[in-house]
C-alpha cells in the first residue's frame, strides 16, 4: 500500500499519496518526473507522490530514451516493470556476405539458413549467441521450408511433396524413401518420450517417424487427413467429413478413442500453426483467417480473426498480423489489442524474448514496439536497411538481419 498524506498547493488541500514503482534493463536509469531529475534511479520506488498525471521519463548514456504518460493514484503503488532501453545507433556489423533466400523459425540457439553460391543452394547454422554461421550443406535444389528439430539435431526441409531429413550430428541426409512411401503433404516436429519424431501426413494419413529408432509406424485414420499435430500425449488433426472440415482430438498412442472438437468451413488449405495451453490455432492460409479453439471446453466458441497473414506465440500472447498491422492476443484476458498499423509494407514481425515488445522492419528501418496497455512507446533500433528477415537471441541483446546482399548483427542492450 502507498500510504501517506501531502498538502495539494493548487486544491489547498491535503491528499493520499501514491507510489511509482520504476524498473528498467539495463538498471542505474535517470528518472525524470515531469522535467524534474530524481534522486533515485531505476530501479526506484518513489513515493508520497501527489496524485494525478506525470510525465515519466528514463535516461541512460548511449541509450535511447524512454518517456510514457503515467498516472498516480492514492494510496496506490503504479508499476511500469518492464521497460527495455536499447543502444541508441548500435554498431551494425556484416557477419556473412550472402544473400537469404529461405530461414527456418529460430530455436532458442539457432536459425538454419538458405543461401545461393556457386550455383549452388547452401543450407547454414546461424548460432544466435555467438553470432557465427556455419554452413552444413550443399543442395541442388531449393526447399520450400526448413525446420530445426527441438533438440537441434536435425534440420527437415522439402521439395513439394518430398521430405528430407539432415542428421546434423553424423552428417548426412537420411534416406525417407525407405521409410514413408507417398506423397507428403504436411510435416511436424514433435517430441514424445525423450525420442524426437516427425509427425506427416501422407497419402492423407498420418505416420509418425521416430528418428531415434529409424521407424515408422501409422496413426490409423478413417477419414483423409489435412494437418495434424502433436501436444504432450494428444494427438490432434483436420479430418475431412463430408462436407465439413472436423477437429479431432485423441491420446497420442491411442487412435481408437477419439473426439470430435469442432467443425470448420470445407477448405483444404488448412494448416495447424500450434498450440498456446489448451488452444489450437488454424489457419485457413487462402482466405487468411485464424481460428483460434479450446480443445478442453468445448463450449467455448470458436474465435475467428480475419486477415492473417503470419502468427507466432509468446507464452500466454498471439501475435498476429499482416503486411500493414499487427496485433496480439491474450487467452487469458481474451483481448485483442492492435499494436500498430502503417501505410507501408511490414517486412517481418517478430517477438522480442518476452512478450512486452515485438521487433519489426519496415522500409529502410527495423524498429521495437511496447505490446503493454495504453501508450505504447516505440523507438528505431537500425536505420537505413532495408531488411527483409530479423532474428533475435534469447537473451534480447543480439540483433540480426538480412536484406537483398547481406547478413547482419548489432547489438541492441
Amino acid at each position: 500500500m502507498a500510504e501517506g498524506y501531502r498538502y495539494n498547493f493548487k486544491k489547498r488541500t491535503m491528499e493520499k499519496t501514491g507510489v511509482l514503482f520504476l524498473e528498467s534493463k539495463p538498471d542505474k536509469a535517470k528518472i525524470f518526473l515531469n522535467g524534474k531529475e530524481q534522486k533515485d534511479t531505476t530501479e526506484a520506488r518513489i513515493k508520497n507522490l501527489l496524485p494525478g498525471e506525470y510525465l515519466v521519463e528514463l535516461k541512460k548514456q548511449d541509450y535511447n530514451g524512454w518517456q510514457k504518460k503515467l498516472t498516480v493514484y492514492p494510496n496506490q503503488t503504479t508499476f511500469a516493470q518492464y521497460v527495455r532501453l536499447f543502444k541508441e545507433n548500435p554498431a551494425v556489423e556484416k557477419i556473412w556476405p550472402h544473400k537469404i533466400i529461405l530461414a527456418s523459425e529460430p530455436t532458442e540457439k539457432s536459425v538454419a539458413l538458405l543461401y545461393f553460391e556457386e550455383e549452388k543452394y547452401q543450407l547454414a547454422l546461424l548460432d544466435l549467441d555467438k553470432a557465427e554461421v556455419r554452413p552444413i550443406l550443399e543442395l541442388n535444389f531449393k526447399p520450400d521450408k526448413i525446420s530445426i528439430s527441438p533438440t537441434e539435431q536435425y534440420i527437415a526441409f522439402n521439395k513439394k511433396q518430398r521430405l528430407f531429413v539432415f542428421d546434423t550430428l553424423a552428417k548426412k541426409i537420411i534416406n525417407l524413401e525407405d521409410l514413408i512411401t507417398g506423397e507428403i503433404s504436411a510435416w511436424h516436429w514433435s517430441k514424445q518420450n525423450n525420442s524426437e519424431n516427425l509427425l506427416m501426413v501422407a497419402e492423407q494419413k498420418i505416420k509418425r517417424l521416430d528418428l531415434a529408432l529409424n521407424k515408422t509406424s501409422n496413426l490409423a485414420t478413417e477419414n483423409p487427413v489435412i494437418d495434424c499435430w502433436a501436444d504432450k500425449n494428444q494427438l490432434f488433426y483436420l479430418s475431412r467429413e463430408k462436407e465439413e472440415i472436423i477437429i479431432k482430438k485423441s491420446e497420442f498412442l491411442d487412435n481408437n478413442d477419439t473426439l470430435n472438437i469442432k467443425g470448420l468451413p470445407l477448405s483444404s488449405n488448412y494448416e495447424i500453426s500450434g498450440m498456446i495451453n489448451e488452444y489450437i490455432l488454424i489457419r485457413e492460409t487462402k482466405n487468411k483467417i485464424l481460428y483460434l479453439i479450446n480443445s478442453a471446453d468445448l463450449t467455448e466458441k470458436i474465435k475467428v480473426f480475419p486477415e492473417v497473414e503470419y502468427v507466432a506465440i509468446n507464452n500466454q500472447d498471439i501475435l498476429m498480423g499482416n503486411q500493414w498491422e499487427f496485433s496480439v492476443y491474450n487467452i487469458k484476458d481474451k483481448e485483442e489489442k492492435i499494436i500498430t498499423r502503417l501505410s507501408q509494407t511490414i517486412n517481418q514481425a517478430r517477438w522480442y524474448p518476452v512478450p512486452t515488445h515485438v521487433v519489426f522492419a519496415t522500409g529502410e528501418e527495423i524498429k521495437v514496439i511496447e505490446t503493454l496497455v495504453g501508450e505504447k512507446v516505440q523507438i528505431n533500433l537500425i536505420n537505413n536497411y532495408p531488411a527483409k528477415m530479423i532474428f533475435i537471441n534469447q537473451d534480447g541483446d543480439r540483433l540480426y538481419f538480412s536484406d537483398d546482399n547481406n547478413l547482419y548483427q548489432a547489438l541492441i542492450e
